[in-house]
């Protein structure tokens, strides 16, 4: 045994006995330390919290009434609840979605020192912690907040999908599952973290996988099918007036005649016609032997003389193609094809004659209406007083060329002095009505006096003034007219046998002043007196035309066509009439 130790040993055997030997002192001075603790424990104040109390994680020892509930809503008033969604983690306001911090109980506890407890030596010093702090949720907000957090965070399954790379191989691009938020587990979870928010920090949602209705599997066979047909590149023999040779596809551009069309069921492997096409044009631009001109020589619509071209030979699109779709369907285990060719029909150039006549002016007006799909009804009012007419009597859709046949009504009643033009109708004097009608083309007016006169009543009238069937107010749908009904009630306008004269003047200089001018007259040279009608697809112009070289009518019904087609009419129409 060293020195020092024997010196420390000697020290304690000394301390010992003084202990020993004042035993009595300390036990009463160490009492005496108790119940001093033991009166300021009994003493401590009702509303101040013990040194060492803990409100969730949080210490609040040593506050009053008013500073724990200052602390308490200032801790926990911007208290947040992390979500984690799929390893995302948000982090939300708890009052933001419907949370109320009730801290009541929590509070009660901190001041709840019993006597018992005042009592037990020590006990103002014990480590005191609270845990019934929490937060109570509005339902409405908290669901409202659930079903857009849930709506927000949906992630939809996603299908797999054959796919063809650039090098020209197939491929199975996986499915990907998808995930919904469980919204009846993630208010449980929202509500137990309100219950417990000061220890639990991050909230894991609940979610619902879902599966995508096409699989890998679901692309299997298909792939097989593109694979076999990627396996080899095509070989094309083509053999036309001793010439030979052969075309090559590789398999990087046979990839791209792969066409993959899902029907919801199966996957269908077809050929893309167009990159086909673009092969065989690609070809014919090389070898195709161009075909010859066909002259045609047509005189007032009759053919006089023909000059047959010879025909041309060219690689055949469908033919082929046919060999093609077998290759793919597997029908066709060669890969070798011969290009078939065939003949291409001369191309027909028609020469269109026509004489001075009126077999002259109908064959003119035959191809006019084929060309663009129209109905035509001319006649001259003067000179050679040539008429014809293509579909002339076919009844369309009026638009608003039938105010002709109301305005003529009207001046009807006005000659019989049934009413006068300081009248009104529908409120609206009559002049101003008519102005309305005929140079703006508005409707109302034109309404009101149909609807006053009545549609049997206009269908009547326009039979007693010679207008056919093909004009009609009566039924469902449109009132309609014809190209020759149009032409013979404005020619008759002008050759004031109508109406009185002074009614057909007051008319004529209304057409002629009326606002829609891209028709007739911008293809006219002469002053023209017109009434247009437009409606859905429907474009007409029927007019009386002052030409410098002789008077003529003319009505011109399109479909599908514009203002700009009918002026263009008629200036081929002027250039026929007046060379």
């Amino acid at each position: 045994m060293g020195k020092i130790e024997k010196r420390s040993r000697a020290k304690f055997q000394r301390f010992w006995n003084l202990v020993v030997a004042n035993r009595k002192k300390i036990l009463l001075i160490f009492c005496g330390l108790i119940l001093i603790e033991i009166v300021v424990q009994c003493a401590w104040p009702q509303d101040l919290t013990r040194p060492f109390i803990k409100i969730g994680i949080n210490n609040f020892g040593l506050k009053n009434q008013e500073n724990l509930s200052r602390e308490l809503n200032g801790n926990f008033i911007d208290s947040k609840i992390r979500l984690k969604f799929r390893g995302r983690i948000e982090d939300f306001s708890i009052l933001e979605i419907g949370g109320k911090l009730d801290f009541v109980e929590a509070q009660r506890a901190a001041f709840n020192y019993t006597m018992i407890e005042r009592i037990t030596p020590f006990s103002l010093f014990w480590p005191f912690e609270i845990n019934n702090i929490e937060y109570k949720f509005d339902n409405d907000r908290l669901e409202n907040f659930i079903n857009n957090y849930a709506k927000n965070h949906k992630i939809e399954p996603r299908n797999a999908e054959l796919k063809i790379s650039e090098q020209g191989k197939a491929f199975i691009r996986d499915f990907e599952k998808g995930y919904e938020v469980n919204k009846k587990e993630l208010k449980k979870e929202i509500v137990s973290f309100g219950k417990n928010s000061p220890k639990k920090e991050i909230v894991e949602v609940s979610t619902t996988t879902k599966f995508p209705q096409k699989m890998n599997k679901y692309f299997e066979q298909a792939k097989k099918q593109v694979d076999r047909i990627l396996s080899k590149e095509l070989e094309f023999k083509y053999q036309l007036a001793g010439i030979n040779k052969i075309y090559i596809v590789e398999i990087t551009d046979l990839s791209k005649w792969v066409q993959l069309n899902d029907d919801g069921y199966s996957v269908k492997v077809e050929v893309n016609a167009e990159e086909y096409k673009k092969f065989i044009q690609k070809i014919n631009l090389e070898q195709e032997v161009k075909p010859g001109l066909t002259s045609i020589k047509i005189i007032d619509g009759v053919e006089v003389g023909r000059e047959v071209g010879k025909p041309g030979l060219r690689v055949s699109f469908e033919n082929n193609l046919t060999e093609i779709i077998d290759y793919f369907n597997g029908k066709k285990p060669n890969n070798s094809f011969v290009l078939k060719i065939e003949n291409t029909s001369p191309i027909e150039k028609r020469n269109y004659v026509y004489s001075f006549s009126q077999a002259g002016l109908q064959a003119k007006i035959n191809e006019i209406g084929r060309r663009y799909d129209v109905r035509i009804s001319l006649r001259q009012l003067d000179g050679n007083m040539w008429g014809a007419t293509w579909r002339g009597g076919e009844a369309t859709p009026s638009a608003s060329t039938y105010k002709l046949f109301v305005a003529l009504r009207l001046f009807k009643e006005i000659d019989d002095g049934v009413i006068n033009w300081d009248g009104a109708i529908a409120g609206t004097p009559i002049k101003s009505c008519f102005y309305q009608m005929i140079i703006i083309s508005t409707n109302a007016c034109a309404e009101a006096w149909l609807k006053h006169y009545s549609r049997s009543d206009m269908n009547n009238f326009v039979r007693s003034i010679g207008i056919s069937s093909a004009t009609n107010f009566m039924g469902n749908g449109p009132i309609t007219t014809s190209a020759e009904d149009l032409r013979k009630t404005i020619a008759g306008v002008y050759l004031g046998n109508l109406s009185s004269r002074d009614n057909r003047n007051i008319l004529l200089d209304h057409l002629a002043r009326q606002q829609w001018r891209s028709g007739i007259p911008a293809g006219s040279k002469g002053r023209v007196y017109d009434k247009v009608g437009f409606l859905w697809n429907y474009v007409h112009d029927a007019a009386v035309v002052e030409h410098p070289r002789g008077t003529y009518s003319v009505a011109i019904m399109t479909k599908n066509a514009n203002y700009t087609t009918i002026a263009k009419i008629t200036r081929e129409l002027e250039a026929f009439m007046y060379p």
